[in-house]
């Protein structure tokens, strides 16, 4: 099958009703963490129904609450279903969420000014002499970044791998790449914001979903 990439954009408020619709059947580690943050919720209780809703069209389950979990690094998956595979990400406003048969990691981010020192602090030398050389270094920089994201959420590791020592960035043969088995793709089609999936050798099918969507399903 595909690969399933779900986006939606989050209101900056959601009502009551459709909070307490967004809640229902959420994992306790994410209702925790809701609950603690000040920041008003609406971006990740979107994220969270964004994924559960993807779930629904591409595999037709509805997981319970029960059935969330976090692996030991914090990559969250679902205990009984062991070819459901999932990856969300979401920055300032948008949300993405991946989904697959087989293990998957994506990443979005909103395009904004960086300081060349985070360039030179993330980025091998072969990132960094694309980035040096692109016409656009904004894009350039955030096409390094979201691949890498994408890269270390389908590894589940996180920041335990120094990012100096993982080598992916765009060029004229596709992705190239040090990291092994792996396939990329670039997502530039929304405006304003780079993303990235990191999956096993399939197709990637894009779908945009608006909020009356996320709350009928």
């Amino acid at each position: 099958m595909n690969v399933k990439v779900f986006t939606t954009r989050a209101p900056d408020n959601l009502d009551a009703a459709i909070s307490d619709l967004f809640f229902s059947d959420m994992p306790d580690y994410k209702r925790e963490r809701i609950l603690r943050q000040k920041k008003d919720p609406a971006l990740d209780l979107t994220a969270d129904r964004l994924v559960r809703y993807a779930l629904f069209k591409v595999f037709g389950i509805r997981p319970k609450r029960s059935d969330w979990a976090l692996a030991p690094y914090g990559k969250p998956y679902l205990r009984g279903f062991p070819e459901v595979f999932f990856s969300l990400s979401h920055s300032h406003g948008m949300a993405l969420a991946a989904v697959h048969d087989l293990e998957v990691g994506a990443d979005i981010e909103r395009i904004k000014p960086v300081d060349v020192a985070v360039a030179k602090r993330i980025m091998s030398q072969q990132e960094y002499e694309y980035f040096e050389q692109s016409g656009d270094r904004l894009d350039a920089f955030f096409n390094v970044w979201t691949l890498k994201e994408s890269y270390l959420k389908f590894t589940g590791r996180g920041i335990t791998v120094p990012l100096k020592d993982i080598t992916i960035f765009p060029s004229e043969n596709g992705i190239t790449t040090n990291t092994q088995h792996c396939t990329f793709t670039l997502i530039d089609s929304l405006p304003s914001f780079m993303a990235a999936v990191r999956h096993k050798g399939a197709e990637v099918d894009f779908v945009e979903v608006d909020l009356d969507t996320l709350c009928s399903f």
